[in-house]
């Protein structure tokens, strides 16, 4: 049984995470569960799972939850989040938060030993040196839970850097992929949003249909497995089967593929070193037949070549 602390739980990874719990509830069990605004959603979440701590954004919110739960111990803020964040009772910290304040929980986690489940790419591209600093000092594990990153760690798990020649990183092309002669005034935002494979935010989604989300996890890449940019390799994959993949020094490959659904690494995350049973339904042979092709059925033989000068690019902008 592990004790889970869920940061965002109101968010798309935070209620994925909570439905693994529902799942598995012989395994976890929610210690502490944080918030920002959609304080009805975490009412919800208050009432089924009965967590020891919340923490909300704003002291107002504190106080009234408060009065909603008064056996509840509220805090709010940042230093709320970073109180949960090195609870000593605390085993897993579910880091779901979007943005750079993700960072200061991050970091608290890490300095009290614990195992991170991180799925927040703004700690590790602004605070990437500092944070696998702390990493390397801390008793704990940080598991990345976005597919590739996630994917990438479970293939280089016990295996030499002089084996391999290149990460690989897939990408499902967007929204925008099989309208390649759109023009940019037409793109709306209901489209740019309007992800094929995955339902994620705002933000993330439209950064996916511009392709700078595959940029910003390039230098994500980087940083967590210490391969220099121009062994990390980007394709256009639109199925979202394979997340990732490794080149061997002799050009064989290995991969890891699951149907799209983030609970799959989200529950390697938890469950970390083991693993659970049948979180997601399996893939048939059927599925992995068509994964080289678009929705149309076309092939675009030019697109991984493109996404990699796209990738580089945002790289080489995010370093000068």
């Amino acid at each position: 049984m592990k004790s889970l602390c869920v940061m965002g739980s109101t968010g798309s990874i935070g209620t994925q995470t909570l439905q693994i719990v529902d799942q598995f509830p012989e395994h976890f069990e929610v210690l502490a569960l944080t918030a920002g605004k959609n304080l009805d959603l975490l009412k919800q979440q208050v009432a089924r799972y009965e967590p020891r701590y919340v923490v909300v954004s704003e002291a107002s919110d504190a106080e009234m939850i408060q009065i909603w739960y008064p056996g509840l111990k509220v805090l709010c803020g940042r230093e709320g989040l970073e109180a949960v964040a090195a609870l000593e009772q605390a085993d897993l910290i579910v880091m779901g938060i979007l943005g750079f304040a993700a960072l200061a929980p991050t970091l608290a986690a890490v300095r009290a030993g614990k195992d991170v489940a991180l799925a927040n790419k703004e700690s590790i591209i602004t605070a990437g040196s500092l944070l696998q600093s702390e990493i390397a000092r801390s008793k704990g594990h940080c598991i990345p839970v976005d597919s590739e990153h996630n994917a990438l760690y479970q293939l280089l798990q016990g295996r030499e850097r002089k084996e391999i020649r290149s990460l690989i990183l897939t990408a499902s092309g967007g929204p925008l992929l099989s309208q390649p002669d759109l023009p940019l005034e037409a793109v709306t935002p209901e489209l740019a949003v309007k992800h094929p494979r995955w339902s994620m935010g705002p933000k993330i989604s439209v950064d996916s249909a511009t392709l700078m989300n595959k940029g910003l996890e390039l230098i994500e890449a980087h940083i967590l497995f210490n391969f220099p940019a121009k062994d990390i390799e980007v394709w256009i994959h639109p199925q979202s089967l394979v997340h990732g993949a490794l080149c061997f020094r002799d050009n064989s490959y290995i991969a890891q593929f699951n149907k799209p659904d983030m609970r799959c690494s989200i529950g390697y995350a938890m469950a970390y070193p083991e693993r659970l049973d049948e979180v997601i339904p399996s893939l048939s042979f059927k599925d992995m037949s068509f994964w080289s092709r678009t929705k149309g059925g076309s092939r675009h033989s030019d697109w991984p070549a493109k996404l990699s000068l796209v990738a580089q690019a945002t790289w080489w902008l995010s370093t000068h």
